[in-house]
């Protein structure tokens, strides 16, 4: 479009106004996506603040605690990344915080890297889980899991920072997007190339997950609930991560469907039709991308909260001596008996050669 032509190559901040797309955004709907990101955001940091806290704690005695602090981890520093992309909702779309080309190239670079970061930790989350609840006398080998976790990363902040330092992306703010994005500087050959690799890794991770979560429905149904508490302990901890796989693929699956219809215009040059333009063309990324990444994040401590007695009563603890601390009486801290909770917490579920806590 002529708006944005007119200052390629001029800056990094591009901007699309009605005279350019024959549409416009809607401000009301901007400040209520805005709104409710902040919400989000204050839930996910504080939420998987406490969990990193308490996973990382439990980390040497249950290893899917070790993958449960890295993905909390995670998803707080990508809850605290929408904070410049609610300051420009609420600011008509403005750079503000992308304006500096240092901040705006930061931030594309690392809610990219954390965003695919988090969708393989779910994935390794899910396949360990399977295995567990498919062939339960088969030991995940945890060594190797945390080895590829490392890998992945580097692997990820290396193709990234590379293909910066070499001039083949640059980073831009779009206000259709509100937030800043790489984009590509590469010729034909090396963009597919890129693309075949970058569409291959990303959906690898949901199709691996979707199946994951069949193969556990499955063999849940079939084993059903037993008679003994171990079995009882482990059929909860497998419904558990059964919600945690489903409540990602429900906040992930739009963003990866969007990742295949830009492929598509961009190879085949084939825009669908079916989905109103104007809509679709002002906040498909932004709440794809953008919006579904931080509720998914705000909702797994939830989700933690809910399921894990364990976390509930160290929550509940943890409140109890803070309030001693404050020099309030323990009665008045709302907070349940716990005593039931706390045996139930400690006890130890083992089949074949894991040991799990709940």
């Amino acid at each position: 479009s002529s708006g944005i032509n007119a200052e390629y190559g001029q800056s990094h901040v591009f901007y699309e106004t009605e005279v350019d797309v024959g549409h416009i955004y809607n401000g009301t709907a901007d400040k209520a996506i805005g709104a409710t990101l902040v919400i989000l955001m204050l839930a996910g940091f504080l939420g998987n603040l406490v969990a990193v806290l308490y996973f990382w704690s439990r980390r040497r005695e249950n290893f899917p605690d070790y993958l449960y602090a890295v993905n909390s981890l995670v998803d707080s520093l990508i809850s605290l990344l929408a904070f410049p992309v609610t300051c420009s909702l609420f600011n008509d779309r403005h750079a503000l915080f992308f304006s500096s080309y240092a901040f705006c190239s930061a931030f594309a670079l690392l809610f990219t890297f954390l965003q695919r970061y988090s969708m393989f930790v779910v994935m390794v989350i899910s396949v360990t889980r399977t295995v567990a609840i498919s062939a339960p006398f088969h030991a995940v080998r945890e060594p190797l899991v945390k080895v590829a976790l490392i890998v992945y990363a580097v692997m990820l902040a290396v193709t990234h920072t590379a293909l910066m330092a070499t001039n083949k992306i640059f980073t831009i703010y779009f206000n259709k997007l509100v937030y800043c994005t790489p984009f590509s500087l590469m010729n034909d050959w090396e963009w597919s190339l890129y693309m075949v690799v970058h569409l291959t890794t990303t959906l690898l991770v949901p199709v691996t997950v979707f199946f994951s979560l069949i193969i556990s429905c499955k063999s849940l149904m079939k084993t059903g609930v037993l008679g003994s508490e171990d079995d009882k302990l482990f059929w909860r901890i497998s419904v558990t991560i059964a919600l945690f796989t489903a409540v990602f693929l429900v906040c992930n699956v739009p963003m990866f469907a969007l990742y295949v219809i830009g492929s598509l215009e961009i190879w085949v040059e084939v825009k669908p039709s079916f989905l109103p333009s104007s809509f679709i063309h002002w906040y498909d990324w932004l709440l794809a991308g953008i919006f579904l990444t931080v509720l998914n994040a705000s909702l797994n401590p939830l989700l933690y909260f809910l399921r894990m007695s364990g976390f509930r009563v160290w929550i509940f603890r943890h409140v109890r001596h803070t309030c001693a601390a404050l020099g309030i009486a323990p009665a008045e801290c709302i907070t349940p008996d716990v005593s039931a909770s706390e045996h139930f917490s400690r006890h130890v579920v083992r089949r074949g050669t894991q040991d799990r806590i709940v």
